[in-house]
């Protein structure tokens, strides 16, 4: 499967079975389930985790909380307002590897 593939996926509410939290939490951001793809990130406990984390607060608008975590991923924050979807497909890709 493709980030491609999954964002399609969890935009047309088809989700896959036996997704990591990482790829789940990203499925459901991408479905509409903010607050569930929150609580699955905040299990993962690695760079990916804190990536996915970072991102949902930069989609929340909470961009000062949302630096915290990218800085704690040791991912370089994008602006405030760079493309959510380039951001989504980039992490997406990095956790189907």
């Amino acid at each position: 499967m493709t980030s491609n593939q999954l964002r399609e996926m969890a935009l047309s509410g088809k989700k896959p079975e036996n997704l990591s939290l990482g790829l789940e939490a990203l499925w459901c951001e991408a479905a509409g389930e903010w607050e569930r793809a929150h609580d699955l990130c905040e299990r993962v406990s690695s760079p990916l985790g804190e990536h996915i984390h970072a991102y949902l607060h930069r989609v929340e608008g909470d961009y000062w909380n949302a630096c915290y975590w990218y800085e704690r991923a040791g991912v370089k924050a994008p602006k405030e307002k760079e493309s959510f979807e380039k951001e989504w497909l980039e992490i997406a890709t990095k956790a189907l590897r």
